[in-house]
């Protein structure tokens, strides 16, 4: 296994049991942003390393490699987490979107009760599907290239 694999696997696991523990103490922290972005961590840090020392061949451009290298973990551990967010929601605990909807209404107050058009919103619409799932992995991976990119950038500037 190379190492930018090892790492996206190693960033995934982490985020994983990051979110298993805070689902364990309160369900509704993983719905709280400050711990949502604390998570992240786990996806950033391994993108370091897989930066620092990107398999890269004489052809190509040390800051292309970088940036593919940073990008494949974050890409690998992204997924393992929607993986098992998905699974949260869908297979361990079925009525996770309810806290999910009280936690939004305690949030933005009861104007989340009614949706753009005046009718009540629906705690169902907080259940989250496969494709809302496949949906947030690709609006992820934008941030990621993103994240990426700079971590690249500043890696070949100063190494």
């Amino acid at each position: 296994m190379n190492r930018e694999k090892f790492l996206g696997i190693a960033g995934g696991i982490g985020s994983v049991l990051y979110t298993s523990c805070l689902f364990l103490l309160d369900k509704s922290l993983i719905f709280q942003p400050i711990w949502f972005w604390l998570g992240i961590i786990f996806w950033v840090l391994p993108m370091i390393p897989a930066a620092l020392s990107p398999q890269s061949t004489i052809y190509e451009s040390s800051m292309r490699n970088r940036l593919r290298s940073a990008f494949l973990v974050f890409v690998i551990a992204s997924f393992i987490y929607d993986l098992f967010y998905w699974m949260l929601f869908n297979l361990i605990d079925v009525d996770l979107h309810l806290t999910l909807y009280e936690v939004s209404i305690q949030r933005t107050g009861d104007s989340l009760r009614l949706n753009a058009i005046g009718s009540a919103t629906n705690p169902d619409d907080f259940r989250l599907s496969i494709g809302k799932t496949l949906f947030s992995f690709g609006r992820s991976l934008i941030g990621g290239f993103l994240i990426a990119t700079v971590i690249s950038f500043i890696t070949d500037r100063y190494s």
